[in-house]
């Protein structure tokens, strides 16, 4: 079965009236903006958690802090200082706009694998001065373009930025802002955009997606769309979490420059215990468990549901209630963007979906500114999420160490919550016809298979082929009749 997920995210805060790059430096702070980023994906989770009760969450915390982190450029006394606690980047202020541009260069575009493609925009009022210091700055951190707009004209100015959202997630967002979003007296809006998309390492086959029972966080049962294969994952079991944690990873790129990206499902032991594993979640027991996925390859049992989800935030309370208050005050100090009187924040907004299907994942994010291995195998374990669970999609890098490879953890790109997937009445394939077509495809195979087998054994004097051989034979045909002739059709 192939396996699709397909994420979109999109992150905006609005504006309205009332030296040199050390990419050796950058790299060495990548793993400390990692764990920034990874600590703020926990807080920032919580928060929509608790304002969401017994709803999917999702978002990018990736996106969210590479926004923040640009307007954070022109922010100055204690309203830089309150967002640099907030993103947890206190320490980093000699390289953290540095290691976003490490990023910039090798974490988004590589080439073969997945596709992780970033992209910046600030949008100015044509009537604000914007500091000079502060595009250059933008433009060579975050490789950022800068189009000034007509805000007088506020349908076509949405209608602009809308098409380069779009154009930037691959129409994933076709609509980040709607007609309340901006008006005449929007002096800005800054925007970051992500996408992300990748085929499962360890495909799902279609046919083996059936509709089973999944229990919703509120306690109800639905029917869904559940995917399922047996393989080889990274497998770990916390006690403390009473969770299991399992990893997929995505095709890496044979190229130097392919990123490795992977997704990691966190399933809770009892059908009730979301809340429980919530409670007990802290960034550092997450990171715990994700190092010591790498040491657990496991013969598993996956099943997962079909998902998909599009889900927006207002984060600006959010955040005040994080602790970056002043910057939607009266005494915010962006001094550094504009000494414009006008400019103020008031609204930051994020919106972003997902889709998870047996072809792979595909995802998208904007945010906009507006205004080593052992040989032990273990035991087989059942992973069957028919219950509310988390997921993340993180980037990896595996390196040498002494004799083994280490996995050296990179930052969260999107992280979310699945509550209640899509209920559905049918499998997406007909499974009685399929298992007549495969049957039928099977047998033809197996004859063909037999003709070539008696033909080799007259040619090589009565001797067989090799028991391999035939076994290599008689796989192909069940999956060339699996995936070729049958499945395809659905």
């Amino acid at each position: 079965m192939k396996s699709l997920l397909k994420l979109t995210v999109m992150l905006w805060i609005q504006s309205s009236l009332s030296g040199r790059y050390n990419e050796a430096h950058a790299a060495l702070c990548k793993e400390e903006l990692s764990a920034a980023i990874n600590k703020f994906a926990i807080d920032m989770y919580m928060e929509l958690s608790a304002s969401h009760p017994g709803e999917n969450v999702f978002f990018s915390p990736i996106s969210i802090t590479t926004a923040l982190s640009m307007l954070m450029l022109g922010a100055k006394g204690e309203t830089k200082s309150q967002m640099e606690d907030v993103l947890y980047t206190t320490g980093l202020k000699k390289c953290l706009h540095d290691t976003y541009q490490f990023f910039d260069k090798n974490l988004y575009g590589g080439v073969g694998g997945p596709i992780l493609e970033s992209a910046n925009k600030l949008f100015p009022d044509q009537t604000l001065v914007v500091n000079g210091r502060f595009k250059r700055d933008i433009a060579k951190y975050y490789n950022a373009t800068v189009e000034g707009l007509d805000y007088r004209d506020s349908a076509a100015s949405r209608a602009i930025i809308n098409a380069w959202v779009s154009k930037q997630t691959n129409t994933m967002i076709p609509s980040v802002l709607h007609p309340s979003s901006i008006n005449s007296i929007t002096v800005m809006v800054l925007i970051n955009a992500i996408y992300f998309k990748g085929n499962w390492l360890n495909k799902f086959d279609i046919s083996d997606t059936s509709v089973e029972s999944f229990t919703t966080e509120s306690g109800g049962k639905i029917n869904v769309n559940m995917m399922y294969q047996e393989d080889l994952f990274n497998h770990y079991y916390d006690n403390d979490l009473k969770a299991q944690f399992l990893e997929l990873p995505y095709v890496v790129g044979k190229n130097d420059g392919s990123v490795d990206i992977r997704m990691v499902i966190i399933l809770p032991d009892a059908k009730d215990a979301i809340n429980d594993l919530q409670n007990k979640l802290t960034h550092e027991k997450l990171a715990k468990a994700l190092d010591e996925l790498q040491y657990w390859p496991t013969p598993t049992y996956l099943h997962v549901p079909r998902f998909e989800s599009r889900e927006n935030y207002e984060l600006h309370s959010i955040l005040e209630a994080m602790g970056m208050d002043e910057l939607f005050s009266a005494s915010v100090n962006l001094d550094g963007f504009s000494t414009d009187p006008r400019v103020d924040v008031s609204t930051v907004l994020h919106e972003a979906a997902v889709v998870i299907n047996e072809n792979g994942t595909e995802a998208s994010a904007v945010t906009n500114v507006i205004g080593g291995r052992s040989g032990y195998i273990p035991d087989p374990a059942t992973v069957k999420c028919d219950r509310p669970f988390l997921f993340l999609i993180r980037e990896v890098k595996e390196e040498v160490d002494g004799w083994a490879m280490k996995t050296i953890p990179g930052p969260i790109l999107f992280f979310g919550k699945v509550s209640h997937p899509k209920e559905v009445q049918k499998a997406v394939c007909n499974g009685g016809n399929l298992d007549k077509c495969r049957d039928k495809c099977r047998i033809k195979c197996f004859e063909a298979n037999k003709k070539r087998t008696d033909k080799a054994k007259k040619a090589r004097n009565g001797k067989c082929p090799t028991w391999v051989g035939l076994m290599k034979a008689y796989k192909k045909c069940k999956i060339d009749c699996r995936v070729k002739e049958c499945t395809n059709k659905c």
